[in-house]
């Protein structure tokens, strides 16, 4: 896990310097603000979500603005020290996507503001697995990603009971 171990070194050595420069949601599009105000939505009242990804956490005020009861994860030990100084009034940890610290079924929402960027393509499967396993049934994921061309897109993944029969 060469290249996650260069990008938790690389966001630790920015932490600071990213946080300072990319503070709120200043820089995000009217269009990114609806989606995840979309994505809120589709959530039942006071949610258990996670921001998987969360950095240093400035999308969780955003998020419990919007009547989520928010937590993050991050791989950077230094976005977490920052987001706990920035937003202390939030819960958050270390911990990978492909590895989160809930329990089965455990969510009603998984966040992931472009968290997957950096990871490598096997990773991805893994990841999306991970999401599926802590979302209750009907838990509503926001994972937008940015593909090789640079167009914004995202996928949304619901975690619906199996029906029909194989």
């Amino acid at each position: 896990m060469a290249e996650i171990d260069a990008v938790r070194s690389a966001y630790d050595e920015v932490a600071d310097t990213y946080e300072n420069h990319i503070q709120g949601t200043g820089t995000e599009r009217p269009i990114d603000l609806a989606m995840i105000r979309h994505f809120a939505a589709l959530l039942p009242n006071q949610a258990h979500v996670v921001d998987a990804g969360c950095g240093a956490g400035r999308m969780l005020p955003l998020l419990a603005s919007l009547g989520c009861q928010v937590e993050g994860i991050d791989l950077s030990p230094g976005m977490i020290s920052r987001s706990r100084r920035d937003h202390p009034g939030f819960s958050t940890q270390v911990a990978s996507m492909d590895d989160m610290p809930f329990g089965d079924e455990h969510l009603d929402g998984v966040f992931s503001w472009y968290s997957t960027i950096h990871s490598p393509d096997d990773m991805l499967p893994p990841i999306c697995a991970e999401v599926h396993r802590i979302l209750r049934p009907g838990g509503v994921a926001l994972l937008p990603f940015r593909p090789a061309s640079g167009r914004r897109t995202s996928a949304r993944l619901t975690n619906q009971p199996a029906t029909g029969s194989a």
